[in-house]
């Protein structure tokens, strides 16, 4: 019996995949969203979905609605960045076994799997992960590897830099996840075990790749909560060359968290968050 994992985007799946065999499970297949795992589904074989919340075509709980709509009990949890008390409430209504907030480790993974299969005793705590972390924790757990990180100034104007833009939940301003375009490219290829040199080449070029674009996206949708303390959705990623301003303006001098980062391996640099 086989594990499903769900997400349209395909850095998730594999590092999903990755918490996965260090939790002990090696049988996983993959979808890229609800309408494709619908299908593997129906067609039996699966013991348990893991899916994303947001995605194209069919939704996770548009997933899982069709699942229990179609009578099928399969246990069913979400590993989403989406972490709104209104979202886990729809979930377990519709039948979910639990909730796994991004960033997580394979032990909230291994510890939600193993009470959704019955195997592990009674436990209510039916939701993980999303804990209080720093920065560097959690990069560290998403890539995978060695981050080290001190306070700095604001990531310079002059360096191109990859702009995450946030919307506020009821508010009028937004968040903002920037980064130095080789700090920004050092995620986006650690993420996937892309080697170090295409992060020196996009540091050289001042901008992302087609790939490193999407893994960058993927980087700033789990580092959300550290852009704001309200519930902010991440709505867009952009380069802006060096010399040009945010897409909010000009930064105020205070932002809320500004750091020098170094990825193992990769090209250092400046990120920070600020709400304009």
């Amino acid at each position: 019996m086989a594990i499903l994992v769900v997400d349209d985007s395909k850095a998730m799946r594999m590092i999903v995949r990755r918490e996965l065999r260090k939790a002990g499970y090696d049988n996983v297949v993959e979808a890229e969203n609800g309408a494709a795992a619908l299908q593997t589904i129906t067609g039996g074989g699966v013991e348990l979905v893991l899916s994303d919340w947001n995605m194209p075509e069919m939704n996770g709980i548009e997933l899982l609605n069709s699942v229990r709509d179609a009578g099928n009990r399969v246990a069913f949890g979400f590993v989403t960045s989406e972490a709104a008390v209104e979202i886990r409430l729809q979930a377990f209504e519709a039948g979910a076994s639990f909730v796994i907030i991004k960033p997580f480790t394979s032990d909230d993974l291994a510890h939600q799997i193993t009470l959704a299969l019955g195997t592990g005793g009674q436990d209510d705590a039916k939701v993980a992960g999303g804990s209080e972390q720093t920065v560097a924790e959690v990069l560290e757990g998403l890539l995978g590897r060695k981050v080290l990180t001190g306070d700095a100034a604001a990531p310079r104007k002059e360096v191109a830099r990859a702009v995450a833009t946030y919307d506020i939940a009821g508010a009028e301003h937004h968040a903002y996840f920037v980064a130095e375009i080789p700090v920004a490219a050092s995620l986006a290829c650690a993420l996937t075990r892309i080697p170090a040199g295409r992060a020196e080449e996009a540091a050289k070029a001042g901008s992302l790749a087609e790939g490193l674009d999407s893994n960058f996206y993927e980087v700033a949708n789990v580092l959300a909560k550290m852009a704001s303390s309200e519930h902010c959705v991440l709505r867009a990623v952009e380069v802006v060359p060096g010399g040009k301003q945010l897409p909010g303006g000009d930064a105020p001098a205070g932002w809320h968290i500004s750091l020098d980062v170094d990825v193992e391996g990769y090209p250092k640099g400046r990120l920070g968050f600020v709400t304009i």
